[in-house]
């Protein structure tokens, strides 16, 4: 039988990604780890990672099915690698490049997650953009479409709620 967590984690997935995670090849722990440790250096270059960026990631890497060995290793892939090492590991993997597109958007959620999405962040961004070999121009694209997204989530949440939130 599967769990309740397994349903929202394939939910989730299918949802934000297109992926049944029913049928496809995991990937490796070392991928899960550089994806995650990539997200937290990238949001905390502005100087902090915010409380917020952090459970946006341990929330995301979760509904994608990430280990508990990650999960609760968060503090540790904080600095398990320097910037420049995450780089380096992420240009000898095929499969994270494969992700490039997700993956510089997933890091501008995380980093955005506060609020706030720092020119140092957007930075350091660019660089895991050039790692995973992914051009410029769509770099650009990708940062346009994430602000029109939130653009529109933020009118939709405004007129879904117009009487009142419950929930806050």
């Amino acid at each position: 039988m599967t769990s309740t967590l397994d349903l929202a984690c394939k939910h989730y997935a299918m949802q934000s990604t297109g992926i049944d995670v029913t049928n496809v090849k995991a990937p490796s722990t070392e991928d899960v780890e550089l994806y995650t440790a990539a997200m937290l250096v990238c949001c905390a270059a502005s100087g902090e990672l915010h409380e917020k960026e952090e459970e946006w990631i341990v929330g995301h890497q979760a509904a994608f099915g990430a280990p508990d060995s990650i999960i609760q290793n968060i503090e540790g892939l904080k600095t398990k690698w320097t910037y420049e090492e995450i780089l380096s590991k992420m240009k000898e993997s095929p499969t994270l490049k494969s992700t490039r597109r997700f993956f510089v958007f997933h890091c501008i959620s995380a980093c955005d997650a506060d609020g706030v999405l720092d020119p140092m962040e957007i930075e350091s961004i660019r660089g895991v953009s050039g790692a995973l070999d992914l051009q410029s121009d769509h770099f650009d694209e990708i940062l346009a479409l994430y602000k029109q997204q939130q653009e529109l989530n933020n009118k939709l949440m405004k007129c879904l709620w117009t009487d009142n939130n419950p929930y806050e």
